[in-house]
């Protein structure tokens, strides 16, 4: 039993693949919180527009 779990923490490969994924998460994360902001502040100058069409 104790060759099996040396076996698996010396296995190193998946180790960059899931380093990959999770490099890619972090951006993914990054880019999803500045569009969310973004859209926000991009929302005000719409619903002006809108207002003064309504008019």
């Amino acid at each position: 039993m104790t060759g099996l779990f040396r076996d698996f923490a010396a296995d190193r490969a998946g180790a960059t693949s899931t380093e990959y994924a999770l490099i890619a998460m972090f951006i993914a994360m990054a880019i999803f919180s500045s569009l969310v902001a973004l859209g926000t502040n991009l929302s005000v100058p719409y619903v002006k527009v809108n207002a003064g069409l309504q008019k």
